[in-house]
């Protein structure tokens, strides 16, 4: 699975949510997501109903920051696609930080701090073998019978 064709990337597959009560989408309540990867880039193949606020252009970069319920963070949280940096060989994490930017459910009337969560999800990245190249001048010019 790439988002372009140019770039090695993977899903990182299913399973990944956070569970929020407080942050349900019977309270109207919204969550932040960021993803980062120290050694490559990192991608949500899916923002439908979520405000992107950094991050997730096409080739992707190495954060997103999204905003939004609950049930639409978790979907896109399972479209996350990674990308290794360029010759890049050895061990990387997508880690996932979410706060639910103070929400606090039903019958609690105090502004509350916001509560944070974190995932990590680590990630192998094999070495490849990239083919040797060869600059070769545009023209070779030769006299003949030249001495």
């Amino acid at each position: 699975m790439s988002w372009a064709t140019s770039w090695c990337s993977r899903a990182l597959g299913t399973d990944r949510a956070f569970p929020d009560v407080d942050a349900d989408d019977a309270f109207a309540g919204t969550i932040q997501l960021n993803l980062t990867a120290a050694h490559g880039a990192v991608q949500l193949a899916s923002t439908a109903g979520l405000r992107v606020l950094s991050g997730n252009r096409t080739g992707g970069g190495a954060a997103v920051s999204v905003v939004g319920p609950l049930a639409l963070v978790n979907a896109a949280l399972e479209t996350v696609l990674y990308a290794p940096g360029p010759d890049y060989a050895g061990d990387d994490a997508v880690e996932a930080w979410v706060s639910d930017l103070g929400n606090t459910g039903p019958g609690d009337g105090a502004a509350a701090a916001a509560l944070t969560a974190t995932l990590s999800f680590p990630i192998a990245v094999a070495a490849v073998n990239d083919p040797p190249t060869v600059a070769a001048p545009a023209r070779v010019v030769a006299v003949e019978d030249a001495e």
